[in-house]
C-alpha cells in the first residue's frame, strides 16, 4: 500500500467554494441566497499558491431583489485561473 501524495493543483470545486464563501459570509454577508454561478477554468490554480477572488455587479434587479456578478479568480502571477458569472438574491 502506498501513501496517498497531495494534488499539485487544486481541485477546481474548491475554487469554486471561495466565490460561495465570499458572497455568503463577506459580500453582501451571511445568509445570502447564492442562487447560480457558472465559471470556466483557463488555468490550474496551484497549492500553495495565493488566489485572489474578485466579483463585480453586472446588474441590478431591484424589483426581483437580484444582482448579478461577473467572477473572477487570478492566480499569484496575475494569470486568469477561472472566470464567469454569479446570481444571488439579496435582502431588501
Amino acid at each position: 500500500m502506498s501513501v496517498a501524495t497531495a494534488p499539485e493543483q487544486v481541485p477546481e470545486p474548491l475554487i469554486a467554494a471561495l466565490f460561495s464563501y465570499l458572497l455568503g459570509e463577506q459580500l453582501p454577508g451571511h445568509g445570502t441566497n447564492y442562487l447560480k454561478q457558472e465559471m470556466q477554468f483557463e488555468h490550474a490554480a496551484r497549492v500553495g499558491e495565493t488566489l485572489t477572488v474578485e466579483v463585480r455587479v453586472s446588474r441590478l434587479r431591484r424589483d426581483k431583489a437580484l444582482v448579478d456578478l461577473d467572477t473572477t479568480c487570478t492566480g499569484g502571477d496575475g494569470r486568469t485561473i477561472c472566470s464567469g458569472r454569479a446570481l444571488v438574491l439579496f435582502a431588501c
